[in-house]
């Protein structure tokens, strides 16, 4: 949980540096007695997640070293494909804890227990 703050938190500060938009923050993880519905939420929401970063230290090429524009366009067209690279892992990798943690998660379990004793 102190995990996804902080990257709430990050995103929080990126957002506020670098963004017109208010930071929505994501719903809290819970504890053991937390409804399910917030446990869903939860999780519903970060299995969304996307990250608003920029990704600047992926960067390949510093554009103002280029000797002309047609360079400096390629060395921004790379940049840019590496930040794009570096974002689109950096997602995968919250999802993928995300799911991980999801698996493990004891609310989860219940949930999916009581279901199948209903049905």
């Amino acid at each position: 949980s102190d995990l996804f703050t902080a990257i709430d938190h990050e995103e929080a500060e990126w957002e506020d540096a670098d963004s017109d938009e208010d930071h929505q923050a994501m719903p809290p993880f819970g504890g053991s007695d937390a409804e399910y519905a917030d446990v869903s939420n939860f999780y519903r929401h970060w299995l969304d997640f996307c990250s608003r970063k920029a990704f600047g230290h992926a960067d390949k090429w510093n554009p103002k070293e280029a000797q002309n524009r047609q360079v400096r366009r390629a060395m921004e067209q790379e940049n840019k494909k590496a930040r794009q690279a570096a974002k689109k892992e950096f997602n995968a990798e919250v999802r993928q804890l995300v799911k991980f943690v999801q698996k493990r998660d004891p609310r989860v379990a219940a949930q999916k227990q009581q279901m199948k004793d209903n049905a």
